[in-house]
Parts: C-alpha cells; structure tokens; sequence
C-alpha cells in the first residue's frame, strides 16, 4: 500500500437559518467515520467557525476520491488542497477522524498561528498544520463544546478512537 497524507482547508458554508452549525458537523463527522472506517482512512479535523482544516492518510486512492467527493460537497466552499505527499506512517492511526474546534481551551495550541487573533491556515506550511492537529489531538483535554448557552457533551468533541485498534502502514 501506497500511503499518503492529504491536507486541505475549505470555508463553511453551511446554511445556519436552515441547520445549525452543530448538526451540521456531527453529519460531516459521522459520514466521516463511516467512510473512512471502509476505506481505512484515518485523520484529524479542525474547526475554527470559519475553516475546517483537515489531514486524511491512506491509500492513494481512497484518499484522493474522499477528497474529490468532500471538493463537492456543499458544506464547503473554497476548497484548496495544501499537500499530498507519501507518508512514512500515520500520524492518526487511532482515529476515523478525530475533531477538534478552536475554543479557550486549545487557545495555547492555536496561538502560534494566529495573526490578529484569527487563524488562517491559507498562511500555514503543510508542517505546521501538521504539527497543530497532532497537539490538539493527543495533547488537548476533552472538552465540551457550548452552544446556545446550554453545554452539550459530545462523542465528537475532540477525539473518538477507532474503538481501540490503531492502523499501521503496510508494506
């Protein structure tokens, strides 16, 4: 197997007069891990409120037609592919797609890459993207994620493992 490491960046767009923004991300998380858990791709993405930023690894293809299908998806606007590039191992083995905002809680983890106090990650090098979503991965608390006023604790919030069993690369 071939493996390779996808980052991308896109705009939300997601209707909010018509779907909340929160379950709006659960479909997109759930199809995610649904996915991606047939096809044995693995990741990690960020929302800010304004981008997601996301790493897919695995297969060549499966990865590159996960990604021309997200590219149509109309969730996201903006769709701009940062690298695709061989990948000794998998830096998120453990994960389906594991998720993570950007809130008060991993503001540590965001400021490095914060212009102004907003995150742009159009002005990031495909290293430190990398490095971000690995620190808000395996470094960052659990969370819950406050919405309306009422805090929802959810499965999604920052990580949900692949019940346990990590993916290696294969010869």
């Amino acid at each position: 197997m071939c493996l390779m490491r996808l980052t991308y960046f896109s705009t939300l767009d997601i209707d909010q007069e018509k779907h909340s923004t929160l379950s709006q991300l659960v479909d997109i998380l759930d199809a995610a891990r649904r996915n991606n858990s047939k096809k044995e791709i693995t990741g990690a993405l960020i929302f800010d409120a304004q981008y997601f930023v996301q790493i897919l690894e695995g297969e060549r293809d499966s990865v590159w037609q996960t990604f021309k299908r997200i590219e149509k998806d109309s969730r996201h606007s903006n769709v701009t592919l940062v690298e695709m590039a061989l990948a000794s191992g998998r830096c998120f083995g453990n994960w389906w797609m594991s998720y993570a905002e950007r809130n008060l809680a991993n503001s540590r983890q965001f400021a490095p890459f914060l212009v102004d106090n907003v995150f742009d990650p159009s002005k990031m090098l495909p290293e430190q993207i990398l490095s971000l979503m690995i620190n808000l991965t395996y470094l960052s608390p659990e969370i819950e994620l406050k919405l309306s006023g009422e805090d929802i604790k959810s499965r999604y919030i920052l990580k949900q493992p692949n019940q346990g069993r990590a993916l290696e690369a294969s010869s």
